[in-house]
């Protein structure tokens, strides 16, 4: 009874082994290929992270040019508006000068003719007219001159002025064209740039398959124990029952 049961023993006991060999190298080749997947995890994980890296810096490079060149075109706007308001003052205080000059102008005028009046109603008194009516007649012809010459000369000083109102008008108008015009450069202010990072690789995730072969090899190894144990159990109870038999011959003779 006793080979049969070492038998039974050692088949279970090969059995088991197998077993466990074969989980073994399961786990063994899992084991490889996860590690080069994770390899390739890292490697990949390492390559989207320089990757971005490269891309921040060139986003950070393209947002310092685009702010320069917009605080270039903010300094060239500055200047054309102040170049624009100088222009326009110069402008302006030569159509002053002129209008100052035409109201000077015909103050000198009616000086002038003031001192006409005066002269030719000197002259009328000194050639004492003998009646009343021709008196009066050279006096209408003398003070008459001299409004129709007053008149003229307010006609053409108003006309003056009002050209010298309207080219300071076309002054304004000017100016505010040209700050148009230079405010189209900077009427949108450009957009930055905006860093949007590469999504890094998903983590590999057979842990749970790896977990699973482990207790497949776990098991094994327990029933190899279990069948080497038993196989050494049985092995003592033999060793027993062989010596009790020789005792009971020696006993016999």
């Amino acid at each position: 009874m006793g080979l049969p049961l070492a038998y039974m023993g050692i088949t279970a006991g090969i059995s088991a082994a197998k077993q466990g060999l074969g989980f073994w190298m399961q786990e063994n080749k899992f084991n490889e290929a996860d590690s080069r997947q994770k390899k390739a995890w890292q490697d990949k994980k390492r390559q989207v992270s320089i990757a971005n890296a490269q891309e921040a810096a060139r986003v950070e490079r393209s947002n310092q040019r685009i702010k320069l060149m917009w605080d270039m075109d903010l300094q060239r706007y500055n200047r054309q508006l102040q170049m624009n308001r100088e222009a326009a003052e110069r402008a302006y205080i030569g159509e002053q000068m002129q209008a100052s000059d035409h109201i000077a102008a015909f103050m000198f005028q009616q000086t002038d003719l003031l001192k006409e009046l005066t002269r030719s109603a000197g002259e009328s008194a000194a050639r004492g007219y003998t009646s009343r009516s021709a008196n009066l007649a050279e006096l209408k012809d003398v003070y008459g001159e001299y409004y129709r010459s007053t008149v003229m000369s307010a006609g053409n000083l108003g006309r003056q002025l009002e050209s010298s109102a309207g080219a300071m008008d076309q002054i304004s108008r000017d100016e505010y064209s040209a700050n148009l015009a230079a405010h189209a450069n900077v009427a949108i202010q450009p957009e930055l740039e905006v860093f949007r990072p590469l999504s890094g690789p998903q983590r590999p995730s057979n842990i749970g398959r790896s977990t699973g072969l482990r207790i497949g090899q776990a098991l094994a190894t327990v029933a190899l124990d279990t069948t080497l144990a038993a196989l050494k159990g049985s092995k003592a109870k033999g060793d027993d029952s062989g010596g009790a038999d020789e005792g009971g011959a020696n006993e016999g003779e």
